[in-house]
């Protein structure tokens, strides 16, 4: 059985294919047409799944929408009454919910009029909540969803085991921590689409002096994390959230009274990121990190299950993940490659399962499109005849073309970037399409933001160990497959790899298993042989644009970039000028 999941009509749509209870597929509509967090309808990203598959629309038994109009109406409707200076703008929010539904009937017209199977709309958290447990190793788990907003709802905690989920408790509009730090992000200046992650690499060059104006702000009441309403905008007829030529945006979300709290500190350096952005990131962090351990812990005092299952887009923030189980009485945690808005896909399919107790568990990441040898050989061919100056090298052996890659680059403060297999679910790069590089440099990183990356300077680069060498390096001995975490480093260890290592002595880490046939572990392999350091820096390929996709992608980016070599599956690609 062939059921399709699909999140539409807001940031990061995304397609996600389950066969006969397996997640096989699921890719990023950003990835294909090159807008980042693109929303929209995924509709190049349904052309390639069914491609890839050689499927036709009607091959699909069932699709499924990470959305339901109908959820927590009855919600809406009670706040619309209760909030009639209001009602104007909610109205129309419940409103553009059923415009949702003739939206898709107009796509499925224009797209795919002929499809005669069944379509279904799923609660949007509840999307979430399947998303993280059904591809999770827990047969039983609590469950916990924190966004933003989706179907009128902010946060929803549950209870899972085996095929049945029950939500136990629900953080409706207008109250979010995922808003709360939108309006933080937006507050620092850093105003694009799923900026939030320059707050949490900020946050570490600061100290909390503002907790207790923030405090303020936002706090958790029985089991629900509630906002003041009067420092923001989100709740009144002015806000809006759109998206113009698939570029999601939001208007500001805290108020004026927020902004007089802070004024004459922000206006003293508004042009500029300085201490006191640094401490009031560090403040917020701290906040949120606070709410977010005391709604967990309420969950848990609703389940006694110590298995976590976290998701919904607040489950990004790495540096509260990292924390967890350590301030809370959680045991196990588990976070999907994807837990944000894209991720809705996957649960959106489980959930339209007819039949749960088959589903199949894959945690693999790499779900997207893996590019064939003849694909390749046509972009390697057209290369050739643009590109003179190009020394263009094909490996029969893997083990070959990564010795040639550590020591004529990696060792010689090189920067790589790989381009393997299928490409990555989720918004990290973990090997399949990655920028490496030689992580005991400390000049490294500066290096490749100024090269390549373009980036602030005060964002870390991740690393990514040998799994069985995690132990002798970091204060944990578990996996970070999808580098969720933030973990705290050895002191000893530090100093051998500072590329790596954020101010504060963290690193958002991945751990690579053993696998002969992955050119990024037998890179990594051979650099331990040689340097004794089993780890390298690992950051996404990309230059201020979603993580490549295609092999025609990753040349071009290659080279407008200072990259010096690009691994093209068994080829790779470097200036004649580079050795």
């Amino acid at each position: 059985m062939n059921i399709l999941g699909i999140n539409a009509f807001h940031g990061d749509a995304s397609i996600a294919l389950v066969v006969d209870g397996k997640l096989v597929f699921a890719l990023e509509e950003e990835r294909v047409n090159r807008i980042k967090h693109s929303a929209g309808f995924p509709i190049k990203s349904l052309e390639y799944c069914l491609q890839y598959y050689n499927l036709k629309l009607n091959d699909i038994d069932l699709i499924c929408f990470n959305f339901n109009p109908k959820a927590n109406f009855l919600s809406k409707i009670k706040y619309t009454v209760f909030n009639l200076n209001q009602n104007l703008r909610l109205f129309n929010k419940i409103k553009n919910q059923f415009s949702k539904l003739s939206s898709i009937n107009e796509i499925k017209n224009k797209y795919f009029p002929n499809y005669r199977n069944r379509i279904k709309y799923f609660d949007h958290h509840l999307c979430h909540l399947a998303s993280s447990f059904f591809i999770s190793p827990f047969e039983n788990s609590t469950l916990v969803s924190v966004d933003g907003f989706g179907d009128f709802s902010s946060s929803y905690l549950g209870f899972a085991e085996y095929s049945k989920i029950k939500v136990i408790n629900k953080t409706l509009f207008p109250h979010s921590p995922g808003l709360f730090y939108l309006g933080v992000t937006q507050f620092l200046n850093f105003n694009n689409y799923g900026d939030e992650y320059k707050v949490m690499g900020l946050s570490a060059y600061g100290k909390p002096k503002y907790l207790d104006d923030l405090n303020k702000v936002m706090y958790v009441k029985d089991g629900k994390i509630l906002l003041n309403l009067e420092f923001f905008n989100h709740d009144k007829n002015k806000f809006n959230y759109t998206w113009k030529d698939g570029a999601p945006k939001n208007s500001t979300v805290f108020s004026e009274k927020f902004q007089s709290l802070f004024k004459k500190k922000i206006s003293s350096s508004k042009d500029q990121i300085d201490e006191f952005h640094a401490d009031f990131a560090a403040s917020a962090q701290k906040l949120y990190e606070n709410v977010l351990f005391k709604l967990l812990n309420y969950a848990y005092s609703k389940t006694k299950n110590s298995n976590l299952c976290l998701s919904g887009g607040c489950a990004m923030n790495s540096l509260a993940n990292g924390k967890i189980l350590e301030n809370t009485k959680f045991e196990k945690l588990y976070i999907p490659p994807s837990p944000g808005d894209s991720g809705g896909a996957v649960g959106a399919a489980f959930l339209g399962s007819t039949d749960k107790n088959r589903i199949i568990k894959n945690d693999s990441p790499y779900l997207g499109v893996k590019f064939s040898k003849k694909e390749i050989q046509n972009e390697i061919d057209s290369l050739k005849k643009i590109q003179k100056n190009m020394k263009i090298i094909k490996f029969e052996d893997k083990k070959k073309q990564s010795n040639f890659i550590v020591n004529e680059f990696l060792i010689k403060d090189k920067i790589v970037a790989i381009f393997q297999g299928s490409c990555e679910w989720g918004p990290r790069a973990l090997g399949n399409r990655s920028i490496i590089a030689d992580p005991r440099n400390k000049q490294i990183k500066d290096i490749i933001n100024r090269k390549i990356k373009l980036r602030e300077p005060f964002r870390p680069f991740a690393p990514t160990i040998l799994r069985e060498q995690i132990s002798d390096w970091f204060y944990s001995n578990k996996d970070f497959k999808y580098m969720s975490e933030v973990v705290k480093i050895k002191k000893d260890k530090s100093i051998l790899v500072p590329a790596i290592v954020h101010v504060d002595g963290t690193c958002r880490l991945q751990t690579l298993d053993k696998d002969e046939e992955n050119i990024f572990f037998l890179i990594l392999q051979n650099f331990f042989e040689i340097t004794k350091v089993p780890i390298l820096l690992n950051t996404s390929f990309n230059i201020n644009e979603p993580i490549v996709f295609s092999p025609k992608n990753a040349i071009n980016t290659f080279l407008k970039s200072d990259i010096d070599c690009l691994i093209l599956e068994n080829y790779i690609v470097y200036r004649n000028n580079n050795n």
